[in-house]
């Protein structure tokens, strides 16, 4: 047994519950959780503090930078957007996973897994990305269930090892006859991310600060304090849905006593 075994329970969640268990998890492993998004969001923080405060300089010069200037500057915020924040996701994923499931995982070992499955999980976003964007373009309400279809297959990647395809069914699978609660643990995050954006707002009023880099920089950092709060729920949901349509709790109750055989084996002797 772990130290974190018992901080929650292997067993169907309601919204609340899992929201409940979030902060939980958020108490719990909150310096490694910061310690993952800040191997981020410190980089993206700085490059996007940098290419906003050269925006500003540029409206205030009048001076119009050419499009090749323009696109270069841009690639260095494009890379963090597409790479590595992903991947900062990726390994918060395994950090909250591990936790959830009573164990302990580093940053490195987190960021170490994440990484091995950095291509597979691309592939699956860009893929569900793709489809969405159809439904959305097509009707608006096609998107939005397709959005609710596939709010696990990053989770569904990760911790099953699906390729990109196999991920889309797998998600859905689980998600059949959930997007309601699905749709309300995503309104839950949004409006959460909603409150401590107009905290940090406020804050940013009463500082001194009128430096264009520095305001976004602050601004960005402060991210890192949402984002477990944005993944635990999805993982949570997850693990709630394998718990109810699967028994994945009983299927960690046997794992565990097998895993207590050998030392009861070994007390006998």
């Amino acid at each position: 047994m772990t130290e974190l075994q018992g901080s929650t329970e292997l067993k169907p969640m309601g919204v609340g519950d899992i929201f409940d268990a979030t902060f939980k998890l958020y108490k719990a492993r909150f310096g490694t959780f910061l310690m993952i998004a800040l191997v981020a969001y410190l980089p993206y923080s700085l490059i996007a503090a940098l290419f906003m405060s050269q925006v500003e300089v540029s409206a205030t010069t009048q001076a119009k930078p050419s499009v090749t200037d323009m696109f270069v500057s841009m690639i260095p915020l494009m890379l963090v957007l597409f790479i590595v924040l992903p991947l900062c996701q990726a390994a918060m994923i395994y950090s909250v996973s591990e936790t959830y499931l009573g164990r302990r995982i580093g940053v490195g070992e987190a960021y170490s897994r994440a990484l091995s499955k950095l291509p597979r999980l691309l592939g699956a976003n860009i893929l569900a990305g793709i489809v969405i964007f159809i439904g959305f373009i097509c009707l608006i309400v096609p998107g939005i269930i397709f959005s609710l279809w596939f709010i696990l297959v990053t989770a569904v990647v990760l911790l099953e090892g699906s390729g990109a395809t196999g991920s889309l069914g797998r998600s859905k699978a689980l998600m059949a006859g959930n997007l309601g609660k699905g749709f309300l643990v995503l309104l839950v995050i949004a409006l959460l991310g909603i409150v401590v954006g107009m905290v940090m707002g406020m804050i940013m009023r009463f500082l001194p600060i009128k430096n264009a880099f520095v305001v976004q920089f602050i601004s960005t950092m402060a991210e890192v304090i949402v984002v477990p709060i944005q993944v635990a729920p999805v993982i949570l949901l997850y693990y709630d849905l394998r718990i109810r349509k699967e028994g994945f709790d009983l299927e960690q109750l046997a794992a565990s006593l097998q895993l207590d055989e050998p030392e009861k084996a070994g007390v006998a002797q």
